[in-house]
Protein backbone atom coordinates (compact mmCIF):
# COMPACT_ATOMS: atom_id res chain seq x y z
CA UNK A 1 0.00 0.00 0.00
CA UNK A 2 1.02 3.47 -1.12
CA UNK A 3 -0.10 6.16 0.57
CA UNK A 4 -0.02 10.09 -1.09
CA UNK A 5 2.45 12.52 0.58
CA UNK A 6 -0.45 14.65 1.24
CA UNK A 7 -2.66 12.13 3.45
CA UNK A 8 -2.95 14.42 6.90
CA UNK A 9 -1.23 13.36 10.22
CA UNK A 10 -2.30 11.10 12.02
CA UNK A 11 -4.39 7.57 12.69
CA UNK A 12 -6.38 6.27 9.20
CA UNK A 13 -8.83 3.05 8.73
CA UNK A 14 -9.46 1.60 5.39
CA UNK A 15 -10.28 -0.98 3.21
CA UNK A 16 -9.15 -2.48 0.03
CA UNK A 17 -10.64 -4.69 -2.01
CA UNK A 18 -8.92 -6.66 -4.46
CA UNK A 19 -10.03 -8.47 -7.87
CA UNK A 20 -8.23 -10.51 -10.21
CA UNK A 21 -7.59 -14.54 -11.16
CA UNK A 22 -5.32 -16.88 -9.38
CA UNK A 23 -3.82 -19.67 -12.02
CA UNK A 24 -4.46 -22.78 -9.75
CA UNK A 25 -3.78 -27.06 -10.92
CA UNK A 26 -7.91 -26.85 -11.73
CA UNK A 27 -7.32 -23.74 -14.28
CA UNK A 28 -7.95 -19.66 -13.56
CA UNK A 29 -9.74 -19.14 -10.82
CA UNK A 30 -11.83 -15.90 -9.71
CA UNK A 31 -10.25 -13.98 -7.06
CA UNK A 32 -11.66 -11.43 -4.90
CA UNK A 33 -10.35 -10.26 -1.03
CA UNK A 34 -11.12 -7.42 1.42
CA UNK A 35 -8.38 -6.30 3.72
CA UNK A 36 -9.23 -4.29 6.56
CA UNK A 37 -6.17 -1.39 6.82
CA UNK A 38 -5.56 1.06 10.45
CA UNK A 39 -1.93 2.94 9.95
CA UNK A 40 -0.73 6.10 11.37
CA UNK A 41 0.84 8.77 8.79
CA UNK A 42 3.37 10.76 10.36
CA UNK A 43 5.80 12.99 9.40
CA UNK A 44 9.10 14.92 11.25
CA UNK A 45 6.59 14.46 14.16
CA UNK A 46 5.43 10.99 15.58
CA UNK A 47 3.49 9.66 18.30
CA UNK A 48 4.20 6.61 20.99
CA UNK A 49 0.78 6.04 20.20
CA UNK A 50 -1.64 7.01 16.96
CA UNK A 51 -4.43 7.52 18.82
CA UNK A 52 -6.11 8.11 22.60
CA UNK A 53 -7.42 4.76 22.89
CA UNK A 54 -10.08 4.88 26.32
CA UNK A 55 -11.23 1.47 25.54
CA UNK A 56 -14.10 0.88 27.84
CA UNK A 57 -15.14 3.47 30.98
CA UNK A 58 -17.47 2.91 33.71
CA UNK A 59 -19.78 5.79 33.59
CA UNK A 60 -18.59 8.50 35.25
CA UNK A 61 -14.83 7.08 35.57
CA UNK A 62 -11.67 9.27 35.72
CA UNK A 63 -9.99 9.18 32.37
CA UNK A 64 -6.00 9.90 32.44
CA UNK A 65 -4.44 8.67 29.32
CA UNK A 66 -0.91 10.12 27.40
CA UNK A 67 0.57 10.13 24.35
CA UNK A 68 3.96 10.96 24.23
CA UNK A 69 4.38 13.11 20.55
CA UNK A 70 8.68 13.33 19.57
CA UNK A 71 10.07 14.93 17.09
CA UNK A 72 12.37 12.61 14.93
CA UNK A 73 15.10 15.01 13.98
CA UNK A 74 15.87 15.44 17.35
CA UNK A 75 15.39 19.08 17.40
CA UNK A 76 13.21 21.27 20.04
CA UNK A 77 9.72 22.15 19.19
CA UNK A 78 6.74 23.68 20.64
CA UNK A 79 3.81 21.99 21.03
CA UNK A 80 0.27 23.15 22.42
CA UNK A 81 -3.13 21.27 22.21
CA UNK A 82 -6.48 23.16 21.66
CA UNK A 83 -9.90 22.63 21.87
CA UNK A 84 -11.23 18.73 22.46
CA UNK A 85 -13.23 18.28 19.04
CA UNK A 86 -16.29 15.30 19.74
CA UNK A 87 -19.81 15.02 21.23
CA UNK A 88 -19.63 13.77 24.78
CA UNK A 89 -16.28 14.48 25.38
CA UNK A 90 -17.05 18.11 27.20
CA UNK A 91 -15.89 16.55 30.53
CA UNK A 92 -12.11 16.15 29.08
CA UNK A 93 -9.32 19.09 29.14
CA UNK A 94 -5.77 18.36 27.35
CA UNK A 95 -2.52 19.34 28.79
CA UNK A 96 1.06 19.62 27.21
CA UNK A 97 4.17 19.33 28.73
CA UNK A 98 7.80 18.91 27.49
CA UNK A 99 9.49 15.50 28.52
CA UNK A 100 12.19 17.21 29.31
CA UNK A 101 14.69 20.10 28.79
CA UNK A 102 15.47 19.13 25.12
CA UNK A 103 11.62 19.88 24.26
CA UNK A 104 12.06 17.55 21.34
CA UNK A 105 9.27 15.46 23.05
CA UNK A 106 6.10 16.52 24.39
CA UNK A 107 3.02 14.57 26.59
CA UNK A 108 0.12 15.52 25.85
CA UNK A 109 -2.18 14.28 28.46
CA UNK A 110 -5.84 13.87 28.30
CA UNK A 111 -7.92 14.04 32.10
CA UNK A 112 -11.65 14.81 32.67
CA UNK A 113 -14.48 12.30 33.88
CA UNK A 114 -16.33 10.28 31.38
CA UNK A 115 -20.36 10.97 30.69
CA UNK A 116 -22.68 9.29 32.93
CA UNK A 117 -24.67 7.91 30.14
CA UNK A 118 -23.45 4.87 27.40
CA UNK A 119 -22.21 4.87 24.34
CA UNK A 120 -19.68 6.40 21.92
CA UNK A 121 -16.67 8.61 22.64
CA UNK A 122 -15.55 9.79 19.07
CA UNK A 123 -13.21 12.52 18.66
CA UNK A 124 -9.63 14.69 18.33
CA UNK A 125 -7.43 16.41 19.74
CA UNK A 126 -6.10 19.03 17.88
CA UNK A 127 -2.38 19.96 18.28
CA UNK A 128 -0.40 23.66 17.39
CA UNK A 129 3.05 23.54 16.45
CA UNK A 130 5.88 25.07 15.06
CA UNK A 131 7.43 22.04 13.09
CA UNK A 132 7.07 23.27 9.12
CA UNK A 133 4.16 21.45 7.38
CA UNK A 134 2.68 20.35 10.80
CA UNK A 135 1.43 22.92 12.21
CA UNK A 136 -1.40 21.53 13.41
CA UNK A 137 -1.78 17.87 13.95
CA UNK A 138 -4.97 15.78 15.67
CA UNK A 139 -4.70 12.90 17.50
CA UNK A 140 -7.63 11.02 17.64
CA UNK A 141 -9.61 9.91 20.66
CA UNK A 142 -12.04 6.85 20.62
CA UNK A 143 -13.79 4.61 23.17
CA UNK A 144 -16.55 3.36 24.80
CA UNK A 145 -18.88 4.06 28.31
CA UNK A 146 -20.31 1.05 29.56
CA UNK A 147 -23.86 0.11 30.16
Amino acid sequence: VRLAETVPWGWRAGNISVTGAANTDDGVKPVSMNFAINGSAEGILEADESMFRLLAVDPGSEINHSVTVRRTDGQPFQCRPTAIDGDRLSGLSADARPLDSSRNAWVITLTGRAPRTPGSLIGRLPLITDVPGEEEISIRIGGVVRQ
